[in-house]
């Protein structure tokens, strides 16, 4: 690493340890992997002239996914940051004009290897995070060029659809509905919902 990708990395590290509330490895991890993800797919304005060239994909919902929507300028609410929760340290960065896509993913070994690149002393979490800023990238991830097909309906831009729940009467977006028995019906009057109704209409 020459002193200008230093000095840049450590730009972007204080930016990323701001945003996501404390410094940590798994903030480094992601800055380092979301660097190295654009500049693979050929993305040097993300934020600017090509802030709406880019799309990535996080496999985990931890820390690096914090530091992966800092350095891209991806965000959930713009539907261009996609949470896949693998729980893998890995992400996809996908160049939205040309096609390129490539999967980096830090693999489980690198805990080890990282080791012999932490300053001798300190406080851990200090050495950690230094560890993780020395490690070479060629040690710290693997890279995969990869083909990423995305459905119209979770592209970025405006809801292609919106329709009224039969059932529940609330309304989806984004073709999310189902087809049941000549019902048009809400993922959650299917399947069941993440929660369970304890009183309904409740006073506000």
């Amino acid at each position: 690493m020459n002193k200008f990708e230093r000095a840049e990395l450590d730009h972007q590290l204080e930016k990323a340890f701001t945003f996501h509330g404390k410094p940590c490895g798994g903030t480094v991890i992601g800055v380092r992997m979301a660097m190295l993800g654009l500049k693979l797919i050929g993305i040097t304005d993300p934020k600017g002239t090509q802030r709406k060239d880019i799309m990535a994909v996080a496999e985990n919902d931890r820390c690096s996914i914090d530091a992966i929507q800092h350095v891209t300028g991806c965000k959930v609410a713009a539907r261009a940051l996609k949470l896949k929760d693998y729980g893998k340290v890995a992400a996809t960065f996908v160049n939205l004009k040309t096609g390129k896509a490539v999967r980096i993913v830090c693999p489980e070994e690198t805990r080890q290897i990282v080791e012999k690149y932490k300053p001798a002393e300190g406080e851990k979490k200090d050495r950690t995070i230094a560890g993780y800023k020395n490690i070479p990238l060629n040690e710290l991830f693997y890279a995969q060029e990869v083909s990423v097909a995305f459905d119209e309906d979770d592209m970025p831009g405006h809801a292609k659809s919106r329709i009224k729940c039969s059932r529940c009467g609330e309304w989806v977006s984004d073709h999310r509905e189902r087809d049941v028995n000549g019902e048009t019906l809400c993922t959650t009057c299917v399947e069941g919902g993440y929660y369970k109704v304890v009183k309904d209409r409740i006073p506000l």
